[in-house]
């Protein structure tokens, strides 16, 4: 069964969500093939005319940052790609997404219009940017309860500070506006909103509009991990450091398969005996088998769930995830993994709210073996992503004829 999008079928821009290395590659088209400038060009024309629209999401920021400080032009060349593409098309944060999928507010299909934001706003709802920029409000206040009441009727006014408190006693907090622009990603004109908030002449809403406005812009992102390596790079490691526990995981998993294979051989049972008995469990434990789970979370009245319409973005992730595991662990020939394939399953997430979806070559073949019921193209190479966004778009105009 294939669970349709909800769109206009003329109207609609397709959708269309990149491998990170498309970005890489796209940044520096110079470098390759010329059939590349021409996939940058027709992007940029399709994208230009209305027909498509290109999202970002965090694990594209992640991918996209710099390992180390001589990485960072090179970085800052992928941002640049990246906003010039996309613009603010964004995806919510995954984690976000999964909190939506779980509390089952997609069930109504024009909800999945939440996935998708044009305000750039791809940190998660848990980064609270209120807590990076001080109440400077509250601290007059707090600071002007020690004065005489004389003193008091000068400086508050209906228990908020006067222009005069802040002409007075908020020097004292100026200090806090030079730490944020070495702490945060704030450009010029942030930061004059910023030291206007803190005087008393702007609000901390509007304050806080140009903190987001600066992470929101992919540029000025970047330069952060000019001005401040340490904390910049601090943000970009979740998802790196994953990779890696991920993979070392596989590598303790494969060595645990191979004592089991061991033990079993020692103990009279035939290797293709046991591998198939691996093989059956791992189907088994499958998200695909959903219609046999029983959901505790459901008030169905069968209690049956189908995980592919409940939960589609987490249960691509985990699918997916499950088939590289099998790659990595199964089989006589299993392959190495990578560091990366975490971050390809973490990709996932969205592939069933876009029309086109980018895998890298390895993930291409693993997502055919998850046989997963969208109508999501996947394109195994970028090359062939024009032709691809050409065919939806004659198969769309062949649906209205």
């Amino acid at each position: 069964m294939t669970y349709q999008k909800n769109f206009d079928v003329m109207t609609k821009p397709i959708q269309i969500y990149l491998d990170s290395s498309d970005f890489s590659i796209l940044s520096n088209v110079q470098k390759h093939p010329t059939e590349y400038k021409e996939v940058l060009e027709y992007l940029t024309r399709k994208r230009n005319d209305g027909v498509i629209t290109m999202h970002f999401s965090e694990a594209h920021v992640i991918e996209a940052a710099p390992t180390s400080p001589d990485a960072i032009p090179a970085a800052m060349e992928r941002f640049r790609i990246i906003k010039k593409l996309c613009g603010k098309n964004c995806l919510i944060h995954p984690i976000d997404l999964w909190d939506i999928e779980l509390s089952h507010q997609n069930l109504d299909p024009n909800n999945r219009k939440k996935v998708v934001r044009n305000d750039g706003n791809w940190m998660p709802k848990l980064f609270d940017l209120s807590e990076m920029i001080p109440d400077v409000e509250k601290m007059l206040v707090d600071d002007l309860k020690n004065l005489g009441r004389a003193k008091r009727r000068i400086y508050l006014k209906n228990g908020k500070p006067t222009a005069l408190a802040y002409a007075d006693r908020s020097s004292s907090y100026l200090g806090g506006t030079e730490e944020l622009s070495r702490q945060l990603p704030l450009n010029i004109g942030a930061l004059n909103v910023v030291g206007k908030y803190f005087i008393g002449k702007a609000t901390r809403a509007q304050a806080l509009n140009a903190l987001q406005g600066c992470f929101a812009d992919l540029e000025e992102f970047g330069r952060w991990y000019k001005k401040n390596w340490s904390a910049a790079s601090d943000l970009s490691q979740h998802l790196r450091s994953s990779g890696n526990e991920f993979k070392n995981k596989l590598l303790e998993a494969r060595d645990k398969l191979d004592n089991l294979m061991k033990e079993g051989i020692a103990s009279g049972s035939s290797p293709e005996k046991l591998q198939g008995l691996f093989k059956q469990t791992f189907i088994e434990s499958l998200p695909a088998n959903s219609n046999q789970t029983i959901n505790k979370n459901t008030k169905a009245s069968d209690g049956i769930v189908d995980l592919w319409k409940t939960e589609p973005g987490m249960t691509c992730t985990v699918t997916l995830a499950m088939h590289v595991a099998r790659r990595s662990v199964l089989g006589a020939s299993p392959r190495t993994p990578s560091h990366s394939d975490f971050p390809d399953c973490y990709h996932a997430v969205y592939l069933p709210y876009v029309d086109i979806y980018r895998p890298d070559s390895f993930m291409e073949s693993v997502l055919k073996e998850c046989k997963m019921p969208f109508s999501t193209a996947i394109v195994e190479k970028l090359l062939k992503l024009p032709s691809a966004i050409d065919k939806i778009i004659l198969e769309r105009k062949d649906s209205v004829n």
